[in-house]
């Protein structure tokens, strides 16, 4: 076997300090507020009277305990005092029920709502990203993160928060009560309290480090993994004999992700063990403290239980509040990076001036246009002008990485211009409203979307304003050689197209780019643009679909990218774009008689190939 490709290992960075993390718990709870202000209101209040009743049935069973001892030199049968407080222990115990069935209910609901609205505004904000964020790789590792991550923590944190109502009361409390009894078993609890929660602050950021910095580890395992998992995928896989090597590999990045964060979490069990019993011999010292007092005389045995149950209560919420700020810790600098993942911002600012839809289509034109995409010198486009009059259609050829794409990246304004200016009926594009630039455009894609709905709404998605239109669903399917094989299904428009659905169906490449085109065709848009719309159809469907699209966009402007020359020789005019700006123009005919041309060079090519 070949060796496995090595991989850098993640590098290290400072975790965010203290301030950063109180900076995030703050948005985080004003977001909560504002998207589910009323049951989290009611968790925390809820929280702070379950936080004060086990000091309640603490008391009442210390008195109960000193009227027992009482009543047990005196006589045999109960008292009304202790009927009395049977009675209140009875009555809180019940309230206790009552109000932590209400709180589980409240807590439940918190957490689903707000999952549910977290989920909401990440799809959102994911959604409407300038396509730039997308295509790099130290912002897509970073959202890759958020995407992991942000529902969990979010979920752990609030929980946490609410949790920690608790252990806080306990500690306040149980510090007045003990401070009135003996101070110095504040000190005691504290000092053997303390270690446990800063073990827990310490892993708690060696952890958020590594998987802060294991993030390139992960992605490059789910990568791999896909490659072994999906079916489209497995059959290149299998037929080259990958399985083994991508497993392997696939393994060692496991290996590396799940290694390094398992010693960090063993060495923490050790740590906790160890600390865990420095401070159950604290709580011995305390034990022996108030022995001594009740022996004294000091307090009374039913005091002396409820001391011993305050200061087991204060030890245990020193741990959990001390515990949970270092998981908050941990927390937030995940929920750092969702806020700054919403706080992103867009470089692609939407105009104002809507662009009203008339029956004649816009004139566009590209006046001195550079661009370089972000992170790089490199001129995409350089110097191009370009002028696409009202209803003309027109084809964009040339080699890879010659600028194509990235001309019609610009028009959709996916990026804006580096310098120069894209101007639709003369207006700069950056000055429209963008929806209504998008109203005007039917776009096909090389890399079309694959909808997992019925063959109906594939086709509908193209105009979602309007009501469905069966008579124009079933003349687009028509125009882009559909509908002979749709009217094969047993379910006609209402077969769904994806396999991992009951009656479900798959197409094969060159259907799907049908429905995608059908998709076009329903838009029934002013201004078509069509990025390799036919390269998986087969050669008749090809001119057919062509004779149905220029007769269908007479009065349209249509804009084809394609390197088959059978696909654009048809073009009122084709443009030949090298090295980012046009090197040729010209109709067919024109563009072969020009001698030494790169247009001629590439169809005499291209020709010889059918040869």
């Amino acid at each position: 076997m070949q060796n496995m490709p090595k991989t850098k290992s993640p590098k290290t960075n400072k975790p965010k300090d203290f301030i950063a993390s109180f900076i995030t718990a703050k948005k985080m709870i004003l977001y909560v507020l504002n998207k589910v202000r009323w049951l989290f209101i009611a968790d925390v209040l809820l929280s702070i009277i379950i936080a004060f009743i086990p000091f309640g049935v603490a008391y009442l069973f210390g008195k109960t305990l000193d009227e027992l001892i009482k009543q047990v030199s005196q006589s045999a049968e109960l008292s009304p005092e202790i009927l009395y407080l049977i009675a209140i222990y009875i009555g809180l115990t019940i309230f206790d029920d009552i109000i932590r069935s209400i709180y589980g209910i409240i807590d439940i609901q918190l957490s689903w709502r707000l999952e549910q609205r977290l989920r909401e505004d990440v799809i959102w904000k994911f959604s409407k990203l300038d396509l730039r964020y997308y295509e790099d790789p130290q912002t897509t590792s970073k959202f890759r993160k958020v995407d992991e991550n942000y529902l969990s923590q979010s979920r752990r944190f609030i929980k946490g928060l609410t949790d920690t109502i608790d252990p806080l009361v306990a500690v306040i409390v149980g510090t007045v009560l003990l401070t009135v009894l003996a101070p110095i078993t504040i000190l005691i609890t504290f000092a053997f309290a303390l270690p446990a929660a800063i073990n827990n602050t310490i892993f708690g950021k060696r952890l958020w480090k590594y998987w802060d910095t294991a993030a390139e580890v992960r992605k490059d395992f789910r990568f791999t993994e896909r490659y072994l998992i999906t079916n489209d995928k497995l059959m290149e896989v299998r037929t080259f004999n990958l399985t083994r090597y991508l497993y392997e590999y696939a393994k060692d990045r496991l290996a590396v992700w799940y290694e390094a964060q398992l010693n960090l979490v063993v060495k923490r069990k050790y740590w906790d063990a160890f600390w865990g019993a420095l401070y159950v011999f604290g709580i011995g010292l305390i034990f022996y403290i108030i022995t001594k007092e009740t022996l004294a005389g000091t307090i009374t045995i039913g005091e002396f239980s409820f001391y011993l149950a305050t200061a087991r209560r204060l030890g245990s919420g020193i741990q959990k509040s001390l515990t949970n700020f270092a998981l908050f810790y941990e927390q937030l600098a995940y929920l750092g990076e969702l806020f700054e993942f919403f706080e992103t911002e867009n470089t692609v600012i939407n105009g104002n001036t809507v662009l009203e839809k008339t029956k004649q289509p816009p004139v566009i034109e590209f006046k001195n246009v550079y661009f370089s995409y972000p992170n790089t010198n490199i001129l995409a486009l350089n110097n191009l002008n370009l002028k696409i009059n009202a209803g003309e259609n027109i084809a964009i050829v040339g080699e890879n990485g010659a600028g194509k794409t990235t001309l019609i990246k610009l028009l959709m304004r996916f990026y804006d211009v580096s310098k120069g200016e894209i101007l639709i009926n003369g207006k700069n594009i950056q000055e429209l409203d963008i929806e209504t630039w998008y109203q005007q455009l039917g776009t096909l894609f090389q890399d079309f979307n694959r909808y997992h709905f019925s063959v109906e709404k594939n086709i509908t998605l193209g105009n979602i304003i309007e009501e469905p239109n069966n008579s124009k669903i079933k003349q687009a399917a028509k125009q882009a050689q559909a509908l002979e094989f749709i009217e094969k299904f047993d379910e006609k428009f209402d077969q769904r197209l994806n396999k991992e659905f009951e009656g479900g169906t798959d197409l094969s490449t060159g259907q799907w780019q049908k429905i995608a085109l059908a998709r076009t065709f329903y838009r029934d848009s002013n201004v078509i643009v069509l990025d390799e719309p036919t390269s998986a159809i087969d050669p008749k469907s090809e001119a057919d679909i062509f004779d149905e699209l220029f007769e269908f966009a007479s009065e349209k402007s249509v804009i084809i990218v394609s390197h088959r020359f059978s696909t654009v020789r048809n073009a009122q005019r084709i443009i030949v774009i090298k090295d980012g700006t046009i090197a040729e123009e010209g109709t067919h005919e024109q563009l072969l008689n020009m001698e030494n041309g790169i247009y001629k060079h590439a169809f005499e090519v291209q020709k010889r190939g059918y040869e």
